[in-house]
């Protein structure tokens, strides 16, 4: 799994720099034709990373509840975030993923719980997630891609 984390510290060092130097107008401007913008992009990653691993396993997320409220699946931006809005999640970033390696060498997810992703993949256990994961923050870091090309 030590590739897994390489690759998920690299996709959120890739997607950080994304975010580098935009304004919190630009942060928060969702273009015309999509539902999102830059950084809900960033804070859904780093939120559904916590409910694909840490939910079926029973236990607790290393993100507030009102930050999951927010960027969870089928959610959308709701207001604008300000700049300590945007520097908890840059913290989440690191933190979040310094948790997730240091909860698995411990075997904290043993009893996963099954279940399919909207994705459409069936996650069996812990390692299956932590495979999933680098996929679905790399759709979401193409995404953010995307907005940024629309912005510029």
């Amino acid at each position: 799994m030590k590739t897994q984390f390489e690759i998920l510290r690299q996709i959120r060092v890739n997607f950080a720099k994304l975010l580098e130097g935009h304004s919190l107008a630009t942060l928060n401007l969702v273009p015309v034709g999509y539902n999102n913008n830059l950084i809900w992009n960033f804070g859904h990653a780093l939120v559904s990373t916590q409910l694909l691993i840490y939910r079926p396993t029973g236990q607790p997320m290393h993100i507030e509840t009102d930050i999951i409220e927010r960027y969870r699946r089928g959610t959308k931006p709701e207001g604008k975030v300000n700049a300590a809005d945007v520097e908890i999640l840059r913290s989440l970033s690191i933190s979040t993923l310094h948790s997730l390696e240091a909860d698995y060498a411990a075997g904290l997810f043993t009893n996963f719980e099954s279940y399919t992703t909207g994705f459409g993949v069936r996650l069996d256990s812990a390692e299956d997630a932590l495979k999933f994961i680098p996929v679905h923050e790399t759709l979401h870091l193409g995404y953010a891609m995307a907005l940024k090309r629309m912005l510029d």
